[in-house]
């Protein structure tokens, strides 16, 4: 079974509390039981102090919000094998908090986690797959569990994947 955790924080790129460690542990149990499993999370400025290799995947993105196409930019790694994508956009993830700084939360979390979503959605709807000298990962809507973690990840991935797929031109199914 092909298995895709969408979550804003893991281990060790990102982590505010206990979801980093089980967006971390969970793909690992789940790859032991012999089940594909990928991770994708955002790209924040803390990525950097992760001692891990980032390769830059050859592929932006376009999220479509409201009346605007938005950029991303696909990031790879591994953690003990398993696959992790990261999605960048400076201006949403590279600051000095994931949620936000000791006077508050970030003003526009909203509009950065439905990006965040959507990004996700549409990794899935173009059948990203890392590069290098082996194929990761390939993702198809229709043949992948999908594992919002948090809050975020839920209210806004689960209700644009049902829209993607009404909106289709026949070739997906729900899920």
């Amino acid at each position: 079974m092909k298995v895709l955790f969408v979550t804003s924080e893991v281990t060790p790129f990102s982590k505010t509390g206990g979801l980093a460690e089980v967006s971390c542990g969970l793909p690992r149990a789940l790859k032991k039981l012999g089940h594909e499993v990928s991770i994708v999370s955002p790209k924040y400025r803390s990525v950097k102090y992760s001692n891990c290799p980032i390769e830059k995947i050859d592929k932006a993105i376009g999220v479509p919000i409201s009346w605007k196409l938005n950029k991303g930019q696909l990031f790879g790694t591994e953690i003990d094998g398993i696959p992790v994508y990261l999605i960048a956009n400076d201006e949403l993830f590279d600051r000095e908090g994931l949620y936000g700084t000791e006077y508050g939360d970030y003003q526009d979390n909203a509009e950065r986690f439905i990006f965040f979503s959507r990004a996700a959605l549409e990794m899935c709807i173009s059948s990203i797959v890392m590069t290098g000298t082996r194929l990761l990962s390939l993702f198809i809507l229709r043949h992948c569990i999908k594992i919002c973690q948090s809050f975020q990840k839920s209210l806004a991935f689960i209700p644009s994947t049902i829209w993607v797929i009404k909106e289709s031109s026949g070739n997906m199914t729900c899920p």
